[in-house]
């Protein structure tokens, strides 16, 4: 079972650019969700397939790479329509 940890940071509105990487490969998921509540990436207790979401004005990409390597990373061009939280799906 996955805990979600609260934000642990916000992306304003307008956002350009977006790159959240893990430093390192862990057992845990990075996930987005919109200020008005909607789930971008892993939200509602699914862990999503790496691939592209669409979310707040943008098309955001989740790639989650293979073992021994950096962790998960999302990005995005932007701009964002509306702020963004990021999340941590704790498993360990």
């Amino acid at each position: 079972m996955a805990l979600w940890a609260p934000g642990i940071i916000s992306i304003p509105t307008g956002a350009t650019r977006i790159n959240v990487t893990e430093a390192a490969h862990s057992r845990n998921y990075l996930a987005l969700r919109s200020h008005s509540g909607q789930s971008i990436i892993n939200g509602n207790w699914v862990i999503d397939k790496p691939g592209q979401y669409e979310g707040a004005g943008t098309t955001f990409t989740y790639v989650r790479p293979s073992e021994g390597t950096v962790g998960e990373r999302v990005y995005a061009m932007g701009p964002t329509t509306e702020p963004i939280e990021v999340y941590v799906s704790v498993r360990e």
